[in-house]
Order: structure tokens, then C-alpha cells, then sequence
């Protein structure tokens, strides 16, 4: 006899795993990953074990799922943000002011999610994040060399994530937007653009409305009481 999946059935799973997926992301959030146990979770849940591992290969699975989860809402934002803007180097100008102002509202997902302390986190920002953050430039930054494209995306990201640890770890105050305007300049510069065409990038985050922008990123499922 062959099993089906019935609807009702799919709404039943889906549901278990975002009891699950929503548990662990409250529990990370307040106790840390390291003090929360796969027993936590399924008893914060109302689940169990078994059923977490049904849907979870293991607890740094599940922490993936959270963050990629979280990852593909500020993407969201990234895209709405970018879509009011003209393609070209703007586009990316507008991009890392999002992805700075998520960092600045969510400082402990930041680190988490920076400090390189988890393989899974680690290659899933290497292979999606980067692989679309390699698409943007290569649609919005002119010239740029297709055999160092790689290099390119890993110089961007190293700039962005060393510049935003220093400021989590208290070594670089700056508000947000001196960090987001630094970022994309240095990177912009070191991409090949003139000094005339980098000011003309930073300028279309002028428009930019920050207080919008960071309230959408508040909503994130990582907030105090978002659960």
C-alpha cells in the first residue's frame, strides 16, 4: 500500500516544525546556544525528542534553520529596499545599509552569526548568502573582473564582518550609518570605481527611510517577545 500525505497531514508536520523552529529560536536567543539542550526545546515546544530529530538531523541543524530563516526575512527587506533604486552600485549601497541596521537592532544574532563559531552557520553563508550576494554585484558593479568575481564577494564579506565585530566587541563606536557609508565605500573603491562614482553609489542611500527600515527589522523572530 502506498503512503500518501494528505493535506491535513502536511499542515500537522508544518506546524510541529514551526512549534519546534520557534522554541529554539526563543531559547537561543535568551540562554544562548550552548545553554540550550535539545531537551529544552522539545519541553518548550510541548514536542519530543524524537520528533525534533524527525525533522532535525541535530541541534546545529536546527540552529541553521533558525538562522536561515532569519536571514531570508532581512533579505526581504534588502530586496524591497534595493528595488526602489536604479540598478548599478547603489543597489549594493543600499543593501549593506540594511544588512548594518539588522546587526545594530540584533546585536547577539550578529555575533552569532559573524564570530564563526559554527560550521553549518559558517557554509551556509558561503554558499547562499554569498552566491546571491556574487549576483548582485556582478548585475550592479561595471567591470568587475569575472576570475576574481570569488575573491571579490570574499573581500566584501571579510570587510563587513571584521568592521561590524570590532563595533559588537566595543573596539570601533560608530553609529550605524558611519559603519554602513564605510563599508560600501571601501569596498566600492577597492572594486574599481572613481572617487565621482562611489559618491554617486552612496548617494541612493540618501532617500533611505532608516526609522522604516529598522522598525520592519524589529519584527524579525528574534526579538524580545516575538514568540
Amino acid at each position: 500500500m502506498v503512503y500518501r500525505r494528505t493535506e491535513r497531514a502536511e499542515r500537522v508536520r508544518a506546524a510541529a516544525r514551526a512549534r519546534i523552529l520557534s522554541a529554539a529560536r526563543k531559547l537561543i536567543r535568551i540562554q544562548g546556544v550552548e545553554g540550550t539542550t535539545i531537551q529544552h526545546i522539545v519541553a518548550e515546544a510541548g514536542s519530543s525528542v524524537g520528533n525534533l530529530y524527525f525533522y532535525f538531523r541535530n541541534k546545529e541543524a536546527l540552529l541553521l534553520a533558525v538562522i536561515a530563516e532569519i536571514f531570508g526575512l532581512i533579505w526581504r527587506v534588502g530586496e524591497e529596499e534595493m528595488a526602489a533604486v536604479s540598478e548599478g552600485p547603489g543597489r549594493m549601497v543600499v543593501l549593506q545599509h540594511v544588512n548594518v541596521i539588522a546587526a545594530y537592532e540584533h546585536p547577539d544574532l550578529a555575533e552569532l552569526v559573524l564570530s564563526d563559531r559554527f560550521d553549518s552557520v559558517v557554509s551556509f553563508i558561503e554558499t547562499v548568502q554569498q552566491l546571491r550576494f556574487k549576483t548582485l554585484l556582478s548585475e550592479n558593479v561595471p567591470g568587475l573582473d569575472d576570475d576574481e568575481l570569488d575573491l571579490v564577494v570574499a573581500a566584501w564579506a571579510g570587510v563587513a564582518r571584521n568592521a561590524l565585530l570590532q563595533h559588537l566587541r566595543g573596539r570601533c563606536d560608530v553609529d550605524f550609518l558611519a559603519m554602513a557609508r564605510f563599508i560600501s565605500r571601501w569596498n566600492l573603491t577597492a572594486s574599481g570605481l572613481l572617487p565621482a562614482e562611489v559618491k554617486r553609489a552612496l548617494s541612493a542611500a540618501e532617500d533611505l527611510d532608516f526609522d522604516r527600515i529598522a522598525a520592519s527589522l524589529r519584527q524579525l523572530p528574534w526579538e524580545s517577545g516575538a514568540d
